[in-house]
């Protein structure tokens, strides 16, 4: 028997480790690379669904703080820029039957007049044209609708325009009581159209206010039918003495007027 090369062992071993190679690629290491890779993208994917979550959780967390921030910033309005519930503190309850806030509301139109008769005089000026409040409805079937214009926007609320205000001082004391109106307890107030006449130091000032009115109420009182029983009178204003050079009195018209207010 003729003995082999050592060339031919050579190439013997040689393709017999190629075969155990190719075994183990295809029957074990290409599979396990494959599953691998299946297992790494599902493991991003999975990675991904869970960034997102988690920055989906931060937008809710970030969304209910500036939630809260805007609810802390809306109590601190209603503090400062909404008049009191109750008569007793200034405000109205619209929680009574409308008979009943038929003959509040003069009340509460006083206590509106009083507001901006004080309002009206910061600064040190001289008031030429006070503004009036217009009374309310005396019909208890439409005073919601009419003077808190309610239920037409979902919330008690009332606009109210204070007409042309003419005051004399000099311009630093008309500029106060001009941009004073911006810091009006209780209410909400705009003041815009300010115009000056007259020779420096002393001058005339007239402008513009407009008033909003949100009313605290935690119920309102529910509506009267037509046809319902008559409603109680409303005594008209409670009267009483003048507020001042050029301001109506709570309760009435007086002072000098170019007009009265009206609301929205």
């Amino acid at each position: 028997m003729k003995k082999l090369s050592h060339w031919t062992w050579i190439w013997i071993g040689l393709s017999i480790s190629l075969a155990a190679l190719a075994f183990g690629y295809f029957q074990h290491w290409k599979p396990n690379m494959t599953e691998k890779e299946s297992f790494d993208a599902q493991k991003e994917k999975l990675e991904a669904i869970v960034a997102s979550r988690g920055k989906a959780q931060k937008r809710v967390e970030d969304v209910s703080t500036e939630v809260m921030a805007k609810n802390d910033e809306w109590g601190d309005i209603v503090l400062r820029k909404t008049p009191q519930q109750g008569l007793q503190n200034g405000g109205i309850d619209l929680a009574v039957n409308p008979w009943q806030l038929v003959v509040d509301a003069p009340k509460f139109r006083d206590s509106i007049q009083a507001a901006v008769n004080r309002q009206v005089r910061t600064g040190g000026i001289k008031v030429i044209t006070g503004p009036a409040i217009k009374p309310f409805s005396q019909e208890a079937t439409n005073i919601l609708a009419s003077d808190f214009n309610y239920p037409a926007l979902g919330y008690p609320v009332m606009f109210i325009d204070l007409g042309t205000i003419t005051v004399r001082g000099t311009m630093q004391q008309i500029m106060a009581n001009f941009e004073s109106w911006a810091n009006m307890p209780n209410y909400m107030a705009v003041s815009h159209g300010l115009r000056f006449n007259g020779t420096s130091p002393v001058l005339t000032g007239t402008y513009q206010v407009s008033m909003v009115a949100f009313i605290r109420a935690d119920q309102v009182g529910a509506p009267v039918p037509e046809g319902a029983a008559p409603g109680a009178s409303g005594g008209g204003g409670i009267g009483g003495p003048g507020a001042g050079p050029g301001l109506p009195a709570p309760g009435g018209g007086g002072g000098k007027l170019s007009r009265s207010t009206q609301n929205n």
